[in-house]
């Protein structure tokens, strides 16, 4: 049996993929060097992705946040999102990896 779930939590649900794709794209971050390469920052391996395409693909993302002018901001949007939508790459940190050691991405 799948446990019901209440409106704020289906509109959460709903809208915190959403505004984590605005962040990405919009003015929110401005000056961010992740915009429109949201999937860079993805957890998930990409299609037909190995192993280490995915490693160096996450690399490459804390990397390009390393002198970002949107790091401090992106990091308080981070600390403020719901555990479970904090995922990725976000202001240079690998969160929700387990696999990946913390700062090796």
């Amino acid at each position: 049996m799948t446990p019901s779930l209440n409106r704020t939590e289906v509109r959460t649900r709903r809208a915190v993929p959403d505004l984590l794709a605005d962040l990405l794209a919009g003015p929110a971050l401005p000056g961010a060097r992740c915009a429109g390469l949201a999937p860079e920052h993805d957890v998930d391996p990409l299609p037909g992705e190995t192993h280490d395409q995915h490693a160096a693909r996450l690399t490459r993302a804390a990397a390009r946040c390393a002198d970002c002018p949107a790091s401090t901001t992106c990091a308080q949007i981070a600390a403020e999102l719901p555990e479970r939508f904090r995922v990725g790459i976000w202001a240079g940190r690998a969160h929700g990896l387990p696999h990946v050691r913390r700062g090796a991405a």
